[in-house]
């Protein structure tokens, strides 16, 4: 076999594992009663440095260019370590099926410091490459909306980027870019 056929392979394997953890890890989140009292905490930036390995093999399969920068400020941040990985991945999970099939695509994660909250955590996860149509917004954080662009993994992902988001106490929103694409911002306290 050539050496591109092996890392293709060995990237789709990548892939589907890296994927079937998170979904068990989703799965999880949606079926917890209540938020673990004491979770693991671990700096912002080494939580997306780990999260990016994971989910670069996916993108690159699928002709995505995935960007994350965090900011020095946001970066020495303890978060829950789960909870943003799986928000944050659901995230990225829902803006894949935005951009499937698009040229040039790139995700892009940014973490700042929110101004508009003290000591908040801002979280943007955007693309603008794929228009978001009026009626999505609405139902984009709808996990029983399977028919989107994306199917059930996309749908999953938007959906368990919601739950992780609330129960940190923080917030999420879609936020339509002025050209096209759209951000999806988490805010964490």
């Amino acid at each position: 076999k050539s050496p591109l056929l092996r890392r293709m392979g060995l990237d789709l394997i990548k892939a589907q594992s890296a994927r079937a953890s998170w979904l068990l890890r989703a799965m999880a989140l949606a079926d917890a009663p209540d938020p673990d009292a004491h979770p693991r905490r671990r700096l912002l930036r080494d939580v997306l440095a780990q999260l990016r390995e994971r989910v670069v093999v996916e993108c690159r399969l699928m002709g995505v260019g995935l960007d994350v920068d965090v900011s020095a400020d946001s970066g020495v941040t303890l978060v829950p370590e789960t909870l943003t990985s799986a928000a944050v991945t659901g995230a990225i999970l829902a803006q894949l099926g935005l951009v499937d099939g698009q040229d040039a695509a790139h995700i892009r994660v940014r973490a700042h410091i929110a101004p508009t909250e003290v000591s908040a955590v801002s979280l943007d996860i955007s693309q603008d490459a794929a228009p978001v149509p009026s009626g999505f917004q609405a139902r984009f954080f709808d996990s029983t909306w399977v028919t989107r662009p994306g199917g059930c993994l996309a749908a999953i992902g938007a959906a368990t980027a919601r739950a992780a988001a609330e129960r940190m106490g923080g917030g999420i929103s879609l936020v339509q870019n002025e050209r096209r694409g759209c951000v999806i911002r988490l805010i964490l306290p």
